[in-house]
């Protein structure tokens, strides 16, 4: 009876083995994103990031001195996400990850046109190159666009330009809005990025971790710019800068340079590098 208990006994903890081991495969553990983001290795990598956008900010700010300074946000993000094609998959974890994302907003006022050529003019000459057409000219062609669509469409011609622009391996995202249409914002009054979305503590979860998130709610952006339907320009520069090591390999896979959006929101129209 005794070795009978035994080998039931080791019966039951091969069982019990087999199903630990089966479900550790089938759904590992999800990356240390807390310790990983708070890592020293991290924090330097992004001082390194965060002097190189505001840096780059500072001179957009510098070329436009006409414009009233109306805010600054951040988004500073490390994250992790999983990927399951069908039932039954192995979940597999991607490589934490940090990105940030700065931003500057300015107001001003004038012949909109008029203005959008001036801000051209002065990014361009501060080594800012317009990738594929020029923000005012992409203006132009959309109120035109838009003076000859049908009445019974319902759609105003906004207020709103936007453009693409590169210095070296940097993508400055420009937007160019008239109160309270925010810029990087879908909605008047809702504001889902972090640009101009209400105060509130960083919405941490545990596949993501924010080392920075500040941002300027659409009041504030109304009251520093002056006024509520004066005109405000967006520029926003991001930078992936760590993406953590691969397990097994022998050195951190190397970031790749910053990205630019497919798209940006409110146009219709695609751009970016």
């Amino acid at each position: 009876m005794g070795a009978l208990a035994a080998v039931g006994v080791v019966l039951v903890l091969l069982i019990v083995w087999a199903c630990v081991s089966v479900h550790d495969y089938l759904d590992p553990a999800m990356p240390d994103v807390h310790g990983i983001s708070t890592s020293a290795e991290v924090a330097t990598a992004d001082r390194a990031a965060t002097t190189r956008l505001d840096d780059a900010l500072a001179q957009v700010r510098t070329a436009v001195p006409w414009m009233t300074d109306a805010g600054r946000s951040a988004d500073d993000l490390c994250s992790t996400n999983d990927n399951v094609a069908f039932i039954g998959e192995r979940r597999r974890w991607a490589p934490v990850s940090c990105m940030r994302t700065s931003a500057w907003f300015g107001a001003f006022d004038g012949s909109l046109p008029e203005e959008l050529t001036r801000i051209n003019r002065a990014l361009s000459r501060a080594g800012w190159t317009p990738q594929a057409t020029p923000m005012d000219e992409l203006f132009r062609i959309d109120q035109t666009r838009m003076a000859t669509a049908s009445p019974s469409s319902g759609r105003p011609r906004p207020a709103y330009a936007y453009g693409s622009y590169r210095k070296g391996d940097q993508l400055l995202h420009v937007e160019v809005t008239q109160l309270p249409l925010a810029p990087f914002s879908d909605h008047s009054r809702i504001a889902p990025v972090p640009a101009t979305a209400p105060a509130r503590p960083a919405p941490n979860e545990a596949s993501t971790y924010h080392r920075e998130y500040r941002s300027i709610s659409l009041d504030s952006l109304i009251g520093r710019a002056g006024g509520e339907n004066r005109y405000v320009l967006g520029v926003e520069l991001d930078a992936q800068y760590y993406t953590a090591p691969v397990p097994g390999a022998s050195a951190p896979t190397a970031p790749p340079p910053d990205r630019g959006y497919a798209c940006r929101t409110g146009s219709g129209t695609c751009v970016g590098g």
